[in-house]
C-alpha cells in the first residue's frame, strides 16, 4: 500500500498518466535490478563505473524528461540529481523500498572519499571531478576503483526519516565522513555548496575531525576538471625531491578558477540555507555545541562556534 502511495504521488510529481509510468517502472527496472540490500548506509559508496551506468542511461532516457521548477526540459548537458532522482533513483527504488546502490550491488562498498555537493550540478559535471580526482588520488599503479559516498544514491530516498535523525552527528551523512579518508567538496560555478547548510556541516566536520580528514576541493571545466589537494598526492610523495613536488603541485592547481577560491574565503555559516528548515535549526546548533534537548530550539544569530567555521 505505501509503495502503491508512492507510485501516485510520482506519477503526479512527473505529470505523467498510469501507463506512461508503468512504462518508466520496466524500463529502470530492465536496467537496474535489484541485488540485494546493504544494511548500513554508511557502507553504500558508489563508484566510477555505477556512476557511468546512470550517466549512460541518463543520456538514453532524457529526451523525455521535464524540469517542472525551470519549465524547462532537461538535456543531457543539463540533467541533475533533481532531475535523476525523479526520473530515476525514486522509481527504480520504490518497490523495494531501497537505496539506488542496492540495485548495483548488494557487496558493501566502504566510502574512500565522502562526496560534498549542490544536487543542481549537473550530473555529467559532477562525474568530471570524480574521474579526476580518482586519476589524481590514487596512489601510482592502483587501479582499484574508489567508492564515492554520495547521499542520493546512499540513502533510501523513500525512508528519508530514518537517515535524518535528529541530532547530526547520528544521520548516515556523518558516519559515511567518519569512514572516508576524506571529503571531496565539488563546486559549481557559483560556488552554490558554499551556501548549503548541509555542505558547510560537512566541512565543518572535516576541519575539526580528530582523525585529521583531507579536504578536497574540486569544479569541472569542459571536458575535465580541476582540483586542489590538501597537501600533496601519492604520487607527488612518491618523487625523491619534495621541493619539485611541491612545485608540481603548484602549477597543478594553478587552473583552479581564482573567482571560486574568493567565495570560499568568505563563508557566512549562519546565513547559510537549507531544503529542510529543520535542518538548518539543527546543524547550527550543533556546531554551537548546544546539548541534544536543545537542538530544535531557534539558533542563535551569532556564535563564536561559527566564526571559527568562517575562519
Amino acid at each position: 500500500a505505501e509503495a502503491s502511495q508512492r507510485a501516485t504521488d510520482m506519477m503526479n510529481e512527473l505529470r505523467i498518466d498510469e501507463a506512461t509510468f508503468a512504462e518508466r517502472i520496466r524500463k529502470v527496472a530492465a536496467s537496474f535490478p535489484f541485488q540485494g540490500y546493504i544494511p548500513l548506509t554508511e557502507h553504500r559508496g558508489i563508484t566510477l563505473s555505477q556512476l557511468r551506468r546512470v550517466e549512460a542511461f541518463m543520456e538514453d532516457d532524457v529526451h523525455t524528461w521535464q524540469d517542472f521548477h525551470k519549465g524547462t526540459a532537461v538535456t543531457a548537458e543539463t540533467a541533475n540529481l533533481y532531475n535523476v532522482n525523479a526520473y530515476l533513483i525514486k522509481p527504480s527504488t520504490n518497490v523495494d523500498n531501497c537505496a539506488f546502490v542496492e540495485l548495483l550491488t548488494c557487496i558493501d562498498q566502504r566510502p574512500e572519499w565522502f562526496c560534498s555537493h549542490w544536487w543542481g550540478e549537473p550530473i555529467k559535471a559532477f562525474i568530471r571531478c570524480v574521474q579526476e580526482h580518482q586519476t589524481l588520488r590514487r596512489p601510482p599503479g592502483d587501479m582499484t576503483e574508489w567508492a564515492y559516498w554520495v547521499c542520493a544514491y546512499a540513502n533510501r530516498q523513500h525512508s528519508l526519516n530514518e537517515e535524518l535523525v535528529k541530532d547530526p552527528s547520528k544521520t548516515s551523512f556523518f558516519k559515511a565522513m567518519q569512514l572516508a579518508r576524506g571529503i571531496l567538496l565539488i563546486l559549481d560555478s557559483a560556488a552554490t555548496p558554499l551556501t548549503r547548510i548541509w555542505c558547510a556541516y560537512e566541512e565543518y566536520v572535516a576541519l575539526t575531525s580528530d582523525s585529521a580528514m583531507l579536504l578536497d576541493i574540486s569544479t569541472a571545466t569542459d571536458s575535465s576538471a580541476d582540483l586542489l589537494t590538501d597537501g600533496l598526492t601519492d604520487a607527488e610523495k612518491a618523487l625523491d625531491d619534495e621541493g619539485q613536488a611541491r612545485r608540481l603541485q603548484v602549477h597543478r592547481q594553478a587552473a583552479f578558477p581564482l573567482e571560486l577560491l574568493c567565495k570560499g574565503l568568505r563563508p557566512l555559516l549562519h546565513k547559510a540555507e537549507a531544503s529542510q528548515p529543520i535542518d538548518r535549526v539543527r546543524i547550527l546548533n550543533t556546531i554551537a555545541r548546544r546539548d541534544l534537548a536543545e537542538l530544535d530550539e531557534p539558533p542563535h544569530e551569532e556564535h563564536e562556534k561559527y566564526e571559527e567555521v568562517n575562519r
